[in-house]
C-alpha cells in the first residue's frame, strides 16, 4: 500500500528535494553521532549493531520513522506525489552501513549544498582585489586565488 512520508521517515534515493527532507537531515546527524565508533571498531558484527542502533533511533521517533523508496519509476517534485514503500529492513541496514562508512563529514551533510553556501556568503565581506587577470570580490576567492590563505586587504 502506498504510504505519504512524514517529517521522520528516511527518503532513500538523490538530489536536493530527498536531501532536505527533514528525516534524511536527522538521519544523517544520527549517524554522525555514531561515525566514530563504527569506525574504531574492528569487528563486523559490532558495525552491523551500530547500523541497526541508527535504525531503530529513527523508528523510535513520533511518528515513527520509516525507510521509503518510490517505486512510482518517475521523478518527482512533492513527497506527496509517488509511490512510496517501506524499503525491507536488510536494505535499511546497508543504507545505514553505507553512510556510516563514508568519508564526508556531518556538517556538509547536515543542509542542501545551496543552504551551505548562502550561509558562508553572509559572513563575507566585498573586497577588491586583482589577480591575474580576473576580478575577485570575496574573501573566499581572494583566498583560493593566492593559495596562502592569507587575507590582505588592498590600499585605497
Amino acid at each position: 500500500m502506498p504510504l505519504t512520508p512524514n517529517e521522520n521517515d528516511v527518503i532513500l534515493g538523490r538530489g536536493k528535494l530527498i536531501s532536505a527532507h527533514p528525516g534524511n537531515v536527522r538521519f544523517r546527524t544520527i549517524v554522525s553521532g555514531k561515525k566514530e565508533t563504527y569506525n574504531q571498531s574492528t569487528d563486523i558484527k559490532a558495525k552491523r549493531k551500530i547500523a541497526i542502533s541508527v535504525i531503530e533511533e529513527i523508528e523510535s521517533l513520533n511518528p515513527p520513522g520509516r525507510f521509503l523508496i518510490d517505486t512510482s519509476g518517475e521523478k518527482v517534485s512533492r513527497f506527496d506525489e509517488g509511490l512510496w514503500v517501506s524499503v525491507e529492513r536488510e536494505k535499511a541496514i546497508e543504507k545505514a552501513l553505507h553512510r556510516l562508512r563514508e568519508k564526508k563529514t556531518a556538517k556538509n551533510n547536515e543542509q542542501p549544498k545551496d543552504a551551505r553556501h548562502e550561509d558562508s556568503k553572509s559572513n563575507e565581506k566585498p573586497i577588491n582585489c586583482k589577480s591575474s587577470s580576473t576580478s575577485l570580490t570575496t574573501t573566499r576567492e581572494v583566498i583560493s586565488a593566492t593559495g596562502t590563505g592569507q587575507i590582505s586587504q588592498p590600499k585605497t
